[in-house]
């Protein structure tokens, strides 16, 4: 093989992996944060309770180390489950570009939504209306049965099958 014919050969390699790269990155087109209000968050976790579908309901933010550490089993989970379930994933961001970042680099497989602007108090309140406990600490999430009702809440990180449990429990 001469120099012209390895070349050539190289142009093709890189060109291909060049189409590849690319086909990929537009199968997973980056999450579009929605900035929302607390009564946007639980109106979706009302039509779920109306259409009898059990919810998650999730918080974090890209500034919290556990958070960042919990995002993959949070993709597999709303990927294996999110047919059945409601996820209601909100960031309590004050930050919209780190934000933003850390959904690039995660790949978000859900619906992100940021509530920066709420006060702990109001989503407190709101997790206390759904019979659990919120500790002011994130990440934090909670499993809500068919009828809306708290069956399981955490804070920090959680395993695949602390997750899975969870969620097989409601369903």
């Amino acid at each position: 093989m001469n120099l012209k014919t390895i070349g050539l050969v190289f142009a093709i390699i890189v060109a291909v992996l060049a189409v590849i790269g690319t086909a990929i990155k537009l199968s997973n087109p980056p999450a579009e944060v929605q900035q929302v209000s607390l009564s946007a968050v639980q109106a979706r976790l009302d039509a779920a309770r109306e259409a009898g579908r059990p919810a998650v309901l999730y918080l974090y933010a890209s500034s919290c180390t556990s958070c960042r550490a919990s995002m993959k089993n949070l993709n597999i989970v709303v990927k294996r489950w999110g047919d059945d379930v409601a996820f209601v994933i909100v960031s309590v961001d004050e930050d919209p570009l780190e934000l933003q970042a850390l959904l690039d680099e995660t790949g978000a497989a859900f619906d992100p939504l940021n509530v920066a602007a709420a006060p702990e108090e109001r989503i407190k309140a709101m997790v206390t209306a759904l019979g659990a406990t919120y500790p002011e600490t994130i990440p934090y999430g909670v499993v809500l049965d068919r009828e809306g009702k708290a069956t399981y809440e955490w804070a920090g990180a959680r395993s695949m099958m602390a997750w899975e449990g969870a969620i097989e429990a409601v369903l």
